[in-house]
């Protein structure tokens, strides 16, 4: 590729980056630790990351209260894949969890429905090993 094709390519993506925020620039998450309670305000393409460091087999649970705007709530794994997905009501609690076959950092991600916009916020219910036995399984 020609250098000044290059050049302003580069240039191009560098302002599109700044334009669109949140978009395609890289996001910084927030560390979310068990007992802490972080609040939010999503615009209608807002993308908020938090990071939960866990170790291997770990049972996670959590909560975002949806005070004025619908999440959507997508836990991805270490590598970036997307585990799951939470979505169960438009406004009040709703609950994540997930479980770790590998020690790392999990992303629980934070996006409007439908582009909604409105304040929310969320928080580490437990972080404890997988249990064991089929009835603390059916506890967690």
């Amino acid at each position: 590729m020609p250098v000044p094709l290059r050049r302003f390519l580069t240039a191009a993506l560098a302002a599109l980056l700044v334009a669109v925020p949140g978009s395609l620039s890289a996001q910084e998450s927030r560390p979310l630790r068990p007992g802490e309670v972080l609040s939010g305000t999503l615009e209608a393409s807002s993308v908020h990351d938090y990071a939960v460091a866990v170790e291997a087999r770990m049972f996670v649970l959590g909560r975002a209260n949806q005070a004025s705007v619908d999440v959507v709530l997508t836990i991805l794994d270490p590598s970036g894949e997307e585990v799951a997905t939470f979505d169960a009501s438009p406004r009040g609690p709703d609950t994540f969890q997930f479980e770790s076959e590998e020690a790392g950092t999990f992303i629980v991600r934070v996006t409007p429905f439908e582009e909604e916009v409105g304040d929310y916020s969320v928080e580490l219910l437990r972080v404890e090993p997988v249990a064991p036995d089929p009835q603390g399984k059916v506890d967690q």
